[in-house]
């Protein structure tokens, strides 16, 4: 199935040979098996008691992120849902693919709505952008982005990449416990048993989140999840968690 143009070889910046790419999917062994399994209530239970917070609050983080599905189908294959983020691939290949590939190496990805004219404008500044330049669909489309700089940068790549349940970024798979990011990725696909060991490590390593969790402080989960700078990146998170932490709780 083809997912987009092919792109001409050519030489990086620097004067290195660079990898042909495709505008298509062409592998994904990199890829582990995916195994199966949900998350249960009795899980979010379990992992709230071991981080010391309400069940609720990790509830709405893995609702905030994935919304109802951890994991995705390309073709007959399932894969966990990822967001690909281009400013990270930039920064973790030293930029060297900003002016030949824009699309997926470059400044952040813009948040943007499809008007009734077919136009995406950026939430923020009501401006008209290209597809290119905006984080655009779920599904296929992260993968075909991920694909195409894999084939660039396999370990900047992965690490440019939410992944999973909570859509833990790739970069942070140390504090997931892992020893690269490749490990971490497999487990990735295996199913959300994996994503929730991983969130607890996590969680139990990033001192704003954990804080957040056990004070029930909306706007600490979001910086602690998110980075300082989460209001310029999703102002609605803290409150879209509150939203989902009083769905959880109304449940009972």
């Amino acid at each position: 199935k083809d997912l987009g143009p092919k792109v001409t070889p050519t030489k990086t910046p620097d004067g290195k040979p660079l990898t042909k790419v495709e505008g298509d999917i062409p592998d994904l062994s990199f890829l582990g098996e995916y195994v199966g399994g949900e998350i249960t209530k009795e899980d979010i239970e379990s992992a709230a008691k071991e981080l010391k917070c309400e069940p609720g609050l990790i509830y709405a983080i893995a609702r905030q992120e994935s919304a109802h599905s951890s994991f995705i189908k390309i073709g007959n294959r399932t894969v966990p849902t990822i967001l690909f983020e281009r400013h990270q691939f930039s920064m973790r290949s030293n930029h060297a693919y900003d002016k030949i590939y824009p699309d997926i190496s470059g400044s952040p990805y813009k948040r943007a709505r499809k008007n009734k004219k077919g136009e995406w404008r950026e939430i923020k500044t009501g401006e008209v952008v290209s597809l290119d330049d905006i984080y655009g669909p779920s599904g296929v489309a992260q993968y075909k982005r991920l694909a195409k700089a894999y084939q660039l940068d396999q370990n900047a790549a992965l690490m440019a990449c939410s992944w999973g349940k909570f859509q833990i970024m790739g970069f942070n798979y140390k504090a997931a416990n892992f020893k690269n990011v490749k490990d971490f990725v497999k487990a990735m696909s295996e199913g959300d048993a994996e994503h929730m060991k991983a969130f607890l490590k996590f969680a139990k390593t990033n001192k704003t989140l954990l804080s957040g969790l056990q004070n029930k402080d909306f706007e600490k989960i979001a910086e602690g999840h998110n980075g300082e700078k989460w209001r310029s990146i999703n102002p609605e998170y803290a409150s879209n968690i509150k939203k989902f932490y009083s769905e959880y709780s109304s449940k009972k």
